[in-house]
């Protein structure tokens, strides 16, 4: 059977251990969230871009 000590260096270890990993994963969701916000933006740009271009060619156009 383990001390009791031994079980407390251990299971605070684990729980070090775990509170890294949730901290690794807050961050991961914080970047991803980051991540689609900045590649909504660049897609609504780049309508904004496409349909500027459009009427100015429509423009020369006719």
């Amino acid at each position: 059977m383990l001390r009791p000590s031994t079980w407390l260096l251990s299971a605070a270890r684990l729980t070090s251990h775990d509170m890294r990993y949730v901290e690794r994963v807050r961050l991961l969701d914080y970047w991803s969230i980051q991540d689609s916000a900045l590649a909504r933006l660049v897609n609504q740009m780049g309508d904004i871009l496409a349909s500027k271009s459009q009427s100015g060619y429509r423009s020369l156009s006719a």
